[in-house]
């Protein structure tokens, strides 16, 4: 009997909420439309697609062509279009009630440009937890796929995974279909030939055996080195070519038409899980993200907290806002920057900070108010602090320091410290590996994982992101330094009296005490919150009782927020101390000082762009210049203060390989304090931002 296998061959496709526009175009033109063109020239070759909603919306816009060919091949049956969540969310992690919303707009989007009635779904990031069975069944969801690897994490072996399942949840069911990770890395990385050879080894007289690949469209054409091989090199016509040839035992077909054909091989129940890449970045679970890295936490509890307030009020523009902002790019990291990329990072911000302008104007009839909340925001079993008035939001946690982890200037919209702290990743000690062995050019491609080492042949396959760990400019060990905190503002230090600005920026000075990240006690005033912490230290092994007092305070008129320092010895012991307060402030532009830039009035900066580094003495302000939002922030310190300020610059991976981004600036007043016992030392940072005349 002769042998045969099944194929599904599937793409999903998509840009994030704040790509830059000509990211959009360059994967258009690049990936997107030359891949359907060529499927278009290839009418017996059946395929599945899914675009997110972002990426369909700009398609729409900028290039109608391409919902013209799509809706072609939707009417001549050779495409299965893949809806999902609208703004591409990582379903388990937004609330229930958004989930529906989310796939119900893009699958009655899908229907109006195309015609298509969607009834399979495109799992954002392969993200599975048991539960979500149900939410997609619910939702009229027939199938989904994942990867092989989930089924394996259950003892499957990869020749028991040659079709689809079903799963359920509370009676609720859904076929899940697993993608081939052996497909996953040779297509489309290797030559034809090799891949034919594949289909030939995993042919089987059994004639429902089948093997799915459904991945990245970006891997044809968008990836480094792919577009040359895919469509100058002509792989992807050859593939198609190869398919049509073969096509009395290569047999096509899309999800849907599986499922009416073959039934299912049985019944399943996954664990929690994704890809095996992003299992190794998250711990093995992606809700570690949350927990490793709390910038993405506090999004994430910040998109809840909107969200159950813009639909309580039927604020149905507010809620758009918050729809958009559970894109889930920067709610993780792996191999693209996720949460790394401060663009993408302040896109987010923007819809959440738009939305909760909006739910605040709807409360208070678009009058002037000053609110004050405390609840646990993060739910990290402690509460927090925000104040909000028309112009600001100020996010403070008693918890952490006592300091501002969100400082929102609503006009814009602009979250000034959408940073995100220097800490170390695994694939850091690549760089100190290639360090040690003084390789700071980019490393040699490793190779793929489907090559044989042995032959002495050349392999003309192209290497998958997976396997590239080039490390891009210069050296960047030096920049490998970690903070111990998340980089919120207003973390204040009482530091030993020889430090120096070199020694803070690679967080290796001496502190007395933990004021920095301590518990603070808290009670609410009129116009703010007032902190305090009481530590016992030891001062040349002398004990001593130092206390600090800060208060929070903005008014309903005016975007000012008011800081006040009250620094109090209470022990028998002189003290004598750096008294530090740090802040961050995102700008997206380091480096380019006509777009964003430093200016202290009397005093001629030599640099003045926003990563610059350096120690100036005695002054009273420091005005920040965002040319690019046209808002200015100015800094008043009273008394006058030695400031420094540097870069806070991360070391990631991309797509490219691994590389430097500037994540914010430190802006550091300083004091030196004698405080003699009984002495008290008080300070005032005054924080106001104005928009460009």
């Amino acid at each position: 009997m002769k042998k045969v296998i099944n194929f599904i061959f599937g793409v999903h496709n998509h840009q994030p909420v704040g790509n830059l526009p000509h990211i959009f175009e360059d994967s258009y033109q690049k990936a997107y439309f030359p891949f359907l063109k060529i499927l278009h020239k290839h009418p017996t070759i059946k395929f599945t697609i899914h675009n997110s909603g972002i990426l369909l919306e700009w398609i729409e816009k900028n290039h109608p062509e391409y919902i013209s060919i799509l809706k072609e091949m939707v009417d001549r049956g050779q495409v299965e279009i893949k809806t999902g969540g609208f703004y591409e969310p990582i379903l388990p992690i937004i609330p229930d009630e958004d989930r529906y919303v989310q796939i119900e707009k893009l699958t009655g989007y899908i229907k109006e440009l195309t015609g298509y009635n969607s009834t399979g779904m495109w799992l954002t990031e392969r993200v599975w937890e048991p539960h979500l069975a149900q939410v997609l069944s619910k939702a009229k969801i027939k199938h989904i796929s994942v990867d092989e690897s989930h089924f394996k994490l259950t003892g499957f072996s990869k020749q028991q995974l040659r079709g689809y399942f079903i799963t359920e949840e509370q009676n609720n069911k859904l076929a899940i279909f697993p993608i081939s990770k052996d497909l996953r890395y040779l297509i489309p990385f290797s030559p034809v030939s090799k891949i034919i050879d594949y289909f030939k080894e995993i042919a089987s007289e059994d004639e429902s055996k089948l093997i799915v690949l459904d991945d990245d469209g970006e891997k044809f054409g968008g990836w480094p080195n792919t577009y040359k091989w895919i469509y100058e090199d002509g792989w992807l016509e050859q593939f198609l070519t190869a398919l049509e040839s073969e096509s009395s035992w290569i047999k096509l077909y899309t999800f849907s038409e599986f499922m009416e054909k073959f039934p299912p091989l049985g019944r399943v129940y996954l664990p929690t899980a994704s890809y095996p890449e992003m299992l190794e970045w998250s711990g093995g679970f992606w809700r570690n993200y949350l927990v490793k890295y709390p910038e993405i936490n506090n999004m994430q509890k910040k998109m809840f907290y909107l969200s159950k307030w813009a639909r309580e009020v039927g604020n149905k523009k507010a809620y758009e806002h918050v729809l958009a902002s559970q894109c889930n790019d920067v709610y993780w990291h792996g191999i693209f920057g996720g949460v790394y990329i401060p663009s993408m990072k302040m896109a987010l911000y923007r819809h959440m900070i738009e939305a909760e302008r909006l739910l605040e104007e709807q409360s208070h009839n678009n009058e002037m108010f000053l609110n004050k909340k405390v609840f646990d925001f993060n739910l990290d079993g402690h509460d927090e602090v925000i104040l909000s008035n028309k112009f600001l939001g100020v996010y403070i946690t008693p918890y952490n320091g006592g300091t501002v982890f969100e400082l929102d200037y609503k006009p814009k919209p602009f979250n000034l410290i959408a940073t995100l702290a220097r800490r170390e990743e695994s694939y850091h000690k690549t760089i100190k590996e290639k360090a040690k062995e003084n390789k700071s050019r980019e490393s040699e491609i490793e190779e793929s994982e489907f090559r044989d080492s042995k032959t002495e042949e050349k392999d003309e396959s192209i290497t998958t992101i997976h396997h590239i760990e080039a490390l891009k400019g210069e050296d960047l060990k030096k920049f490998l330094n970690y903070d111990k905190w998340p980089n919120y503002s207003f973390r204040n230090y009482i530091l030993s009296y020889d430090t120096n600005i070199d020694s803070f920026q690679r967080r290796e000075a001496q502190q007395f005490g933990n004021f920095a990240n301590g518990v603070y006690t808290f009670q609410l005033i009129e116009n703010g919150i007032e902190l305090s912490r009481e530590e016992r230290i030891f001062i040349n092994g002398n004990e001593s009782f130092i206390n600090i007092k800060k208060r929070y305070e903005i008014e309903k008129e005016n975007s000012i927020l008011k800081v006040n320092y009250l620094i109090e010895n209470k022990g028998k012991v002189s003290l004598l101390s750096i008294f530090a307060v740090e802040q961050f402030f995102s700008m997206l532009s380091g480096y380019d000082e006509n777009a964003v830039k430093y200016h202290i009035p009397d005093v001629e900066l030599e640099d003045k762009y926003m990563a610059s580094y350096g120690e100036i003495k005695d002054i009273g302000e420091v005005i920040i210049k965002n040319y690019l939002e046209e808002f200015n922030i100015i800094l008043k310190f009273t008394p006058e203060a030695t400031v420094w300020r540097f870069p806070i610059e991360t070391v990631s991976q991309s797509e490219a390989g691994m590389e430097r981004t500037y994540q914010s600036s430190a802006v550091i007043p300083n004091w030196k304090l004698k405080l003699e016992p009984n002495q008290t030392f008080s300070a005032q940072i005054s924080l106001k931002i104005s928009n460009f005349k």
